[in-house]
């Protein structure tokens, strides 16, 4: 999401580029300096005053991209450089680093599909009476008598279990003999509690499920089935197992979207009416005007905000832009929020806004790299400063990734008590790619009783190429470590040295912007929210979405 930012991008590191092209060819290194607007990369005298220097074997005037990425505990093992192609040539825009140790994620077991295929078994039992063996429709477990605990562990190994939402784990099959199954944490023991599986005919058995909290939460913890064997010889045929969700709506989901320009709702506040009728929509972000320090036509607002209510859709202020972390741009945040938090007081009941967003993307902006771990701090401080002011609980929108990432969550961690819903950018095309990125921030709502809502893109977003680089000896790219970021330098030339962190090309992809918006394919956009709709309300953080670029 980008409508509302200061657009200060990579634009400064460009125009160090330029200043550097003019200097002296014959420089070994780079300058990495603190600037007020963030860091910047210069090719300057070694000795620069409050700059850090270091050595690079590439040749400055062969340099024909740079950028900073964060920096990791060891010189990543590969280099991802994503850009554009323009005019048949390759334009970088952006860098990261990856290094080969590193554990993804693992992809979601699907619902409502057999997944025992995608299952492994392992027997379990200190008296070693326990075998099985896969058959074409199933596995067959066959249990010889004994007294100690003994059975069959099902574990997905190449996915993971979906966590926290109200689901059945629905088994087929028929047993000869008086087997319990559920589905635990790793290491956890079948409790005493759960079901037999019914004997001698084929039934499909809804499995147990933990609840480790002791909340009443939906099965949290749980990665694998166990089946336990009666202390009788027995057998059992497995000839399927399904996640079934179990959706339920007990309010009608949001559906919002956001109006970028103020303009289109002051002049036009009945044509954004209609448009939002016409949509379904019953919630609008809107970006106000602040002037001479209050909101700009406050009764011109107040009289939209009335007309929206009398119509069902509720109105939040959408506030965002990567310089309010810090700085200036933290006290123009502050400022135009007790502005419009004075709007609030002083408006009538019914011409009030319904709440306030924040959309505040920090890692736009060129300070990223060089101070990842401070900036998310800075984000939440901040968050809880304009929480504050505005006197009642935020919305606040992030990137789907933010979750997995490790200074990131701990910056969720603390703003998630003062934020009513966290409004998430799923920003793919794909059901499984949506659920993919929803599920850990679905599962994080409802362990902490916040609201998500799932953020989807319609807007034009341009096919990109992604470059792969693997560490070699000859290459065309560098890596310069600073003691807080790292460098990638890009060269039009290959570079031939045993020194020095150079990175060869590899291969690349295509990214077809249609996997990450819908492109004002509105059908297919309604559509992928309609069948989602029979997935989402199993967790029950979900309260709806927020469809970007409709305007």
């Amino acid at each position: 999401m980008a409508a509302m930012r200061l657009r200060v991008e990579p634009l400064v590191l460009q125009a160090a580029l330029l200043i550097g092209c003019a200097l002296s060819a014959n420089a070994d290194g780079l300058n990495l300096c603190k600037e007020r607007s963030g860091p910047v990369l210069l090719k300057t005298e070694r000795h620069s005053a409050g700059c850090e220097w270091q050595d690079s074997v590439m040749n400055q005037a062969d340099i024909i991209w740079m950028d900073l990425i964060a920096k990791s505990a060891k010189a990543p093992s590969r280099l991802v450089i994503e850009g554009l192609t323009k005019d048949g040539q390759f334009v970088p825009e952006r860098a990261h680093g990856e290094n080969t140790g590193a554990t993804p994620r693992l992809p979601l077991l699907p619902f409502e599909t057999n997944v025992l295929p995608l299952l492994d078994g392992t027997v379990f039992g200190r008296e070693k009476r326990v075998s099985f063996k896969n058959k074409r429709n199933g596995l067959q477990l066959t249990c010889k008598p004994g007294t100690a605990p003994a059975g069959l562990i099902l574990k997905p190994t190449a996915h993971r279990i979906p966590q926290g939402l109200d689901q059945s784990i629905v088994m087929g099959g028929v047993a000869r003999g008086q087997f319990r199954s559920a589905a635990v944490a790793a290491g956890a023991d079948v409790p005493a509690t759960a079901p037999f599986f019914p004997e001698s005919k084929t039934t499909p058995v809804e499995l147990w499920l933990p609840d480790p909290a002791g909340r009443g939460l939906p099965g949290h913890g749980t990665e694998q089935i166990v089946l336990l064997c009666p202390e009788t010889a027995g057998t059992i045929d497995i000839r399927s197992i399904a996640l079934r969700p179990g959706a339920k709506l007990a309010t009608r989901p949001i559906l919002a979207s956001w109006v970028w320009q103020p303009e289109d709702w002051q002049k036009n506040p009945a044509e954004i009416l209609a448009w939002a009728t016409s949509m379904q929509l019953n919630r609008l972000y809107l970006q106000l005007d602040i002037a001479a320090g209050e909101v700009a036509h406050p009764e011109l607002l107040g009289t939209f905000l009335t007309e929206a209510a009398d119509a069902g859709i509720a109105v939040f202020a959408v506030e965002g832009d990567p310089q309010m972390v810090r700085g200036d741009g933290r006290t123009n945040a502050l400022a135009r929020t007790s502005a419009i938090s004075r709007f609030q007081d002083a408006a009538m009941p019914n011409g009030r806004l319904a709440g306030i967003q924040y959309d505040i993307e920090p890692y736009i902006s060129p300070a990223y790299a060089f101070d990842r771990q401070a900036i998310w701090k800075d984000w939440s401080y901040t968050l809880e400063e304009l929480h504050r002011l505005w006197r009642s609980n935020i919305e606040v929108v992030v990137p789907f990734w933010l979750i997995d990432d490790v200074d990131g969550r701990d910056a969720i961690e603390r703003i998630q008590s003062f934020v009513s819903s966290f409004t998430v950018m799923a920003y793919r095309t794909s059901d499984e790619a949506i659920v993919e990125a929803s599920e850990p921030w679905l599962n994080f709502g409802v362990l902490h009783g916040v609201n998500i809502i799932i953020a989807l893109e319609s807007g034009p977003v341009p096919d990109e190429v992604h470059r792969t680089y693997v560490r070699s000896n000859t290459g065309t790219a560098e890596v310069v470590r600073f003691s807080e970021a790292d460098a990638v330098l890009v060269s039009d030339k290959p570079i031939s040295l045993d020194r020095g962190m150079i990175y060869a090309f590899s291969h690349e992809i295509k990214v077809s912007g249609d996997r990450i918006s819908f492109k004002g394919k509105l059908p297919l956009l309604l559509a992928t929210i309609d069948r989602l709709r029979t997935t989402f309300p199993s967790w029950r953080s979900f309260s709806g979405f927020a469809l970007h670029g409709l305007r």
